[in-house]
This record gives structure tokens, C-alpha cells and sequence, in this order.
């Protein structure tokens, strides 16, 4: 800049040293407003990815186990674990014998307040030193689904067609580990699984014996599969 020397009236050219000052105050001023809108940024990035990566984990441990929230149950005496929703309830164990008078058991697993068409499962399970080897297939027997349980099998839902001339929906069903041969799904532990579903029939007494086709449409068949992928043995 140009300043006038008040003693000659020449012109000078130069900054005094509180100029120079100043200009570096200002430059400092500057250079840390910059550095803290660089901090900034800085930490919403890293609070952005970190939520990022929170809800991403989240995500992957939702896929990892979908059934986390539903009620366990496990009996170390059956050798057996499943998962459920508040909505189902599973009863007591029921001692059930072969036709060699071999013990075994029998779970009943129901959604409350079933309504007529919902499927109400038994779970049968035996030890493996039991006789029991296969289940007989008819001729009235269909495949309905693929599932694959907990213990890493794929197992096959058989639909059992009990009047063929008047019904087209299965109106029980089991599972079979080699459809179509004849066989008894078996657990990890080499206990033998049996797996009957039926269906609810409020019309019908229990002396009736009424075939009621199992509503494979309804939103209880679904969670029922979902059911059925939870089977483990312990």
C-alpha cells in the first residue's frame, strides 16, 4: 500500500508491523475456521458410516435368525428344540407306545383360538434304539413342500388325500426324509421324528372322524412352515 511520510510529504510504499499483524491474525482466523468446518464434516461422516454400519449389523443378525423374538422351547428328556410365536401354544409331552410296547413321545403344538381349517401339528419322537424305521405311503399321498429344518435337513411335507372324490386339499399331512420311499425323518442325535399335521374342525366331535382340508392359504400354514424350519435336536 502507499502511506505519506508526515515529515518530508513524500509517498512511501510498505506495511507497518500492526498491519502485518493483523493480516496474520487473519489468516490464522481463517485457517481455523476452516479446520473446524473440516472437523465437522469429519465427525458426520464418521457418526453417518457408524450408524450406517450399526443398522447394516442389525439387518444381518434380523436375517440371521428371523425367530429370535418367538417363544424357545427345548426338552432335553426328547432330545428336541423348537421355536414358536406368542400366538401358538405347544402342550405337554405324552408318553406314546410302539407296537413292541417301546416308549416314546408325543408334543402337541396348536395356535390359541384356533378357528376351523387351522393346522394343529403332533410332534412323535423316538429314541433311537426303537423299532420304529419307516412310515407307509399311499396311494393318496402328494408332495405339498420342501422344508428345511434347523438340524440342516430337507425334509418333504406329504400332503394325505383322506377322500380323494370329494376333497382336492390335503386334510393331513407328514414329513418324509426320502420321498418318495418310505421312511422316517431322523434327528442329528439319531432320535426318529414323526410329524402329523391335521386340521381344526370345530363342526366336528371327536368320536366323527370328519376329513376337513388343511387352508394351505391361510396366514397359520405359513407361520406353521416357519415352525417347522425350527426343529433341532439338542
Amino acid at each position: 500500500m502507499i502511506r505519506k511520510n508526515k515529515g518530508t510529504g513524500h509517498l512511501s510504499q510498505g506495511f507497518t508491523a500492526v498491519e502485518v499483524a493483523i493480516a496474520v491474525l487473519v489468516v490464522m482466523a481463517l485457517g481455523l475456521g476452516g479446520w473446524w468446518v473440516w472437523e465437522r464434516g469429519q465427525q458426520n461422516r464418521d457418526t453417518k458410516e457408524s450408524s450406517k454400519s450399526q443398522n447394516q449389523g442389525s439387518n444381518s443378525s434380523d436375517r440371521a435368525d428371523p425367530h429370535r423374538d418367538w417363544v424357545q422351547y427345548e426338552n432335553a428328556e426328547l432330545g428336541i428344540g423348537l421355536a414358536h410365536p406368542e400366538d401358538w401354544e405347544i402342550g405337554s409331552p405324552r408318553v406314546i407306545k410302539t407296537t413292541l410296547n417301546e416308549s416314546g413321545w408325543v408334543v402337541s403344538l396348536t395356535v390359541k383360538n384356533a378357528k376351523k381349517g387351522d393346522p394343529a401339528v403332533n410332534l412323535s419322537i423316538y429314541p433311537a434304539r426303537t423299532s420304529i424305521k419307516d412310515v407307509d405311503a399311499t396311494k393318496t399321498d402328494v408332495k405339498v413342500q420342501d422344508v428345511r429344518i434347523a438340524d440342516n435337513q430337507n425334509l418333504t411335507l406329504v400332503g394325505v388325500l383322506a377322500e380323494p372324490s370329494s376333497v382336492s386339499e390335503p386334510t393331513s399331512m407328514y414329513f418324509s426324509s426320502c420321498w418318495p420311499r418310505n421312511c422316517t425323518p431322523i434327528l442329528e442325535n439319531g432320535d426318529f421324528l414323526s410329524l402329523d399335521v391335521g386340521a381344526v374342525d370345530n363342526d366336528c366331535s371327536s368320536q366323527g372322524g370328519c376329513n376337513t382340508a388343511i387352508n394351505q392359504d391361510s396366514e397359520n400354514y405359513a407361520t406353521l412352515l416357519e415352525i417347522l424350519s425350527t426343529i433341532k435336536s439338542l
